[in-house]
């Protein structure tokens, strides 16, 4: 007469058995405890990285708009600025400084191929959803040259 294996009496082997599955999980915990830290920094880090390169692509983008503002014929130091301030604002850039250089010169009454410097500059901490992972710049600053 056979018993059916859920009715039989364990054997030595199967002792070992039971041992060696709780020393694997054992082992899976410790590779997790080690690994899971690493995961979590290269995570993280990499959302900070992105935040960055998104803040210094929007200052690019506003300051290349800037650029084309200036190209027009009736631009304004107050209209370049507010073209670029229009892309900040809609990217949700903020504690930005903009400046049309050099320092004192009118758009409007420079000559034509004059070239102009559009100066972008921002506060990191501000515009970053997860700071404190890894150091950052305090500013982010972006310069494109235009010509009138």
């Amino acid at each position: 007469m056979s018993v059916h294996p859920s009715r039989r009496r364990r054997r030595c082997g199967d002792a070992a058995h039971s041992l060696a599955s709780r020393s694997r999980r054992g082992l899976a915990v410790t590779e997790l405890a080690v690994c899971l830290p690493l995961l979590t920094l290269i995570v993280f880090g990499s959302i900070q990285a992105c935040n960055l390169i998104y803040l210094r692509h929007g200052l690019v983008t506003a300051a290349y708009e800037g650029t084309l503002e200036l190209a027009k014929p009736n631009a304004t130091n107050s209209s370049i600025e507010a073209r670029a301030q229009q892309v900040l604002d809609a990217r949700g850039i903020t504690s930005t400084t903009l400046r049309v250089l050099p320092n004192g010169t009118e758009a409007s009454n420079s000559a034509r191929g004059t070239p102009l410097i559009i100066d972008i500059r921002a506060d990191v901490a501000p515009n970053m959803a997860l700071s404190g992972w890894f150091p950052l710049p305090n500013q982010v600053q972006v310069r494109l040259v235009g010509t009138r």
